[in-house]
């Protein structure tokens, strides 16, 4: 568990309650579903534009590569 130097005063769990990014904790996730569909790391896939429902009413996720080109690239 982590957490400040007092518990009594602050019952606040670092481990379980901060909203923190995944980062590259996230990778092995995304790797196992590659394998999983037969990826190789030189099998290339188109890096295009995808959009995401976020809820009933919202605008849609549209996250974008900084120049807006797709290309082919390696799975790797």
């Amino acid at each position: 568990m982590s957490g400040g130097y007092n518990f009594q005063n602050s019952e606040f769990n670092r481990a379980t309650q901060a909203k923190r990014q995944p980062g590259s904790a996230f990778k092995p996730f995304v790797y196992l579903a590659g394998l999983e569909r037969n990826y190789k790391p030189t099998d290339l896939i188109l890096d295009a534009a995808l959009a995401y429902d976020q809820c009933s009413g919202c605008k849609k996720w549209k996250p974008a590569n900084y120049t807006q080109r797709n290309s082919m690239v390696q799975v790797q």
